[in-house]
């Protein structure tokens, strides 16, 4: 199990709505299943008249099937209203989320065998001189 967290930004927008946002994240082996969970989200009018909330749309969707399955995308669905039900007011807002995917088991390596789920980020080396007796 591997958890990633992102998020997701709708722009300005008015008129029309509920928005729909992708994002990726790439896994290291093969993605069983995921699912994601939003942890926060901001909304906000963009026109600094005062309004109230009305309706507050925000949703996440996993999908993982596609060509690479080491990928899992994220859709997002925000859309915010006003009391009178229209999208006549600018709006914007984020939505920041985690994503929980079950991977693939990691198979015993071999001579040769390359493991794609490690990656070396560091590498100390070392020179040493050890006299064991000394002759006098």
């Amino acid at each position: 199990m591997e958890i990633r967290e992102g998020s997701l930004f709708f722009p300005t927008t008015s008129e029309h709505g509920p928005q729909v946002v992708d994002d990726s994240k790439r896994f290291p082996r093969k993605v069983l299943s995921a699912v994601a969970a939003i942890v926060g989200y901001s909304a906000t009018f963009a026109n600094q008249s005062d309004h109230h909330l009305g309706r507050v749309q925000a949703n996440l969707e996993t999908i993982t099937e596609g060509s690479d399955d080491h990928n899992v995308t994220i859709r997002g669905t925000f859309g915010l209203r006003d009391s009178s039900g229209d999208w006549d007011d600018p709006y914007t807002g984020t939505i920041q989320y985690v994503v929980l995917a079950e991977l693939a088991p990691v198979g015993p390596g071999g001579p040769g065998d390359a493991r794609g789920d490690l990656i070396i980020t560091d590498l100390e080396v070392t020179q040493a001189i050890q006299i064991g007796r000394a002759h006098v």
